[in-house]
């Protein structure tokens, strides 16, 4: 121990704690093991968490699959006069939209800057909603409390003026106390708005040859399942199709996970991999390769689209990486995109077969799940297995501790007794020296 001083070994000469310590080390050889076992453990451990990432990344992706619909996509071809969105019940076609004029709002203003305290009060209302002003109340105590009444118009103030801008479409009727309105400088005495700096106006499109008007830019209820937002004075062709994009960039999610997943228990099992020889990662992998490329049903079933490679996926066996030729994905979908779906996402209890995606799905499930799945289980084992080797390295440690104090008795003894010997001989020396022989 550092800042103790041994002097054991000053009758012999041996360095006692030297030859000692490397005893003990010879002693502490079963405990390396153990350390280098656990080390091993955790390793591997370590490993199966990072393809149980890339297994719940796959999962996720193949999800996707499972949540592919029939959608619908709508393309404008002159955004900057509008834009739209399509819902799943849209009808595929062709419009020519011709926007002559857009919606606006009605906005009014005080006739005059305001003073900043007023010094009005009354109760009036905007479009049915009831505002009340007390006299000490400022102009922006006022704008805030028209805001907080109704959310159809805004109030601001600019440069003192109070402004209100109907934002629903609905117009701004003013009721009850004229006189504050007045006082405001909103209306005249005859009830009129004083100052109008924005008419209302309803868009004006047509579509296909028929005029439509909209008290808003947004045409929700005109073509059943377009939302159609309006953004400028001009003509643009909207096509309304299959969402092929979308589903093309979920296979592609699949594949490229698929991937990644592949690669690493490819690399995790082979020669010098972590997992070099686990017989249940090598199953494991033969099963999620299986599932997802084998047929499904029989060769007549699904419009003849029963394998991924009817959808351009393929496998190269040598490599493991999967690959998707996008042009034949997109030649199935426009041809049977429900039969593509159905490949992914078909139930045995409705379909007659199960989908490749059911099939995945509950491969992953059983080997992903938390209470029991086979990589729970297999961390399990590895916590199991490191508890244990922590157990022996505890006992190995008390008997190394048990090793050296035996030793250092033993050793002590061997001094002592070489200590009393070295004690008589100097003795007998001395009687000789005396008795002159």
């Amino acid at each position: 121990m550092e800042g103790t001083m041994s002097i054991r070994g000053m009758a012999s000469g041996i360095d006692v704690d030297d030859i000692v310590d490397q005893l003990i080390q010879l002693e502490r050889r079963p405990i390396r093991q153990q350390e280098a076992r656990i080390s091993q453990y955790q390793q591997s451990q370590k490993a199966w968490q990072e393809i149980n990432t890339n297994l719940y990344n796959l999962r996720q992706a193949n999800q996707g699959l499972l949540d592919l619909r029939d959608s619908r996509v709508a393309v404008s071809s002159q955004e900057e006069v509008l834009t739209a969105e399509a819902a799943t019940r849209a009808q595929e076609g062709n419009y020519n939209i011709n926007v002559l004029a857009l919606a606006q709002n009605l906005i009014i203003s005080s006739e005059n800057a305001l003073d900043p305290e007023p010094g009005v009060s009354g109760t009036f209302s905007i479009n049915g909603s009831e505002i009340t002003i007390e006299e000490g109340d400022s102009l922006f105590m006022i704008r805030d409390a028209i805001n907080q009444a109704q959310e159809g118009v805004r109030a601001s103030i600019v440069s003192n003026h109070l402004v209100l801008e109907d934002q629903a479409g609905a117009g701004i009727e003013f009721g009850g106390d004229n006189q504050i309105l007045q006082e405001l400088e909103l209306t005249t005495g005859e009830g009129d708005f004083s100052r109008v700096l924005q008419e209302q106006q309803d868009a004006q499109v047509e579509i296909n040859g028929l005029l439509v008007e909209s008290k808003t830019n947004v045409l929700d209820d005109v073509i059943e399942g377009l939302t159609i937002n309006i953004n400028s004075v001009g003509q643009s062709e909207l096509s309304v199709g299959e969402d092929t994009d979308s589903q093309v960039e979920a296979v592609q999610k699949f594949v490229d996970a698929y991937n990644k997943a592949a690669t690493q228990m490819s690399q995790m099992s082979g020669r010098g991999g972590q997992l070099q020889g686990d017989s249940f990662l090598n199953r494991l992998r033969s099963n999620i390769r299986t599932q997802i490329m084998n047929p499904v049903g029989d060769g007549e079933i699904n419009e003849g689209i029963n394998h991924l490679g009817s959808l351009g996926i393929s496998i190269n066996w040598e490599t493991g990486q999967m690959s998707l030729n996008e042009s034949d994905l997109r030649n199935a979908l426009q041809e049977n995109s429900d039969a593509v779906r159905d490949l992914f996402q078909a139930r045995e209890e409705y379909d007659d077969f199960q989908g490749v995606g059911r099939r995945l799905e509950g491969l992953l499930h059983r080997t992903l799940r938390s209470g029991d799945g086979s990589i729970t289980m297999r961390e399990r084992y590895y916590d199991q297995s490191i508890e244990r080797a922590q157990d022996r390295i505890g006992t190995l440690e008390r008997r190394v501790e048990q090793t050296r104090a035996r030793l250092i008795r033993q050793f002590g003894a061997m001094e002592n007794a070489i200590g009393t010997m070295n004690s008589q001989s100097m003795w007998l020396s001395q009687q000789i020296d005396q008795m002159g022989l």
